[in-house]
């Protein structure tokens, strides 16, 4: 049975191999359901982005409080600010969160764990 992480794990992935958010057809087909079986965990396409960006955003902050407590966050900053391979679809579902979000609440969480980040650094 596919969970809904099986469906944010592959938009991550596709994200990361086309350097774009994939359609809901094509998450659909890297985990082997169909476009429904897809919107049966997220009801809209709105709510399958917002997923995957507060899951990046959580994945981020939880890299960042580990970084602060090794002295190190201002590295891991950097590290996710000029992206290389792995790090690049972080930065792609962030970006993407925000430009595609019709929601005014998560361009604020966005912007508020920005803030967090560069207070662990200040």
């Amino acid at each position: 049975m596919v969970s809904p992480d099986d469906v944010l794990d592959a938009m991550q992935e596709l994200t990361a191999a086309t350097g774009r958010l994939p359609s809901i057809l094509e998450v659909a087909k890297a985990v082997g359901l169909t476009k429904q079986g897809v919107l049966h965990h997220f009801p809209t396409r709105a709510a399958l982005d917002a997923a995957v960006t507060r899951r990046v955003l959580s994945r981020v902050d939880a890299a960042m409080r580990a970084a602060a407590a090794d002295g190190s966050p201002t590295e891991a900053y950097l590290r996710l600010s000029s992206p290389e391979s792995g790090d690049r679809v972080v930065v792609l579902v962030l970006m993407a969160g925000l430009r595609r979000s019709e929601s005014e609440a998560l361009a604020n969480e966005i912007e508020q764990a920005v803030a967090r980040w560069q207070a662990m650094i200040a």
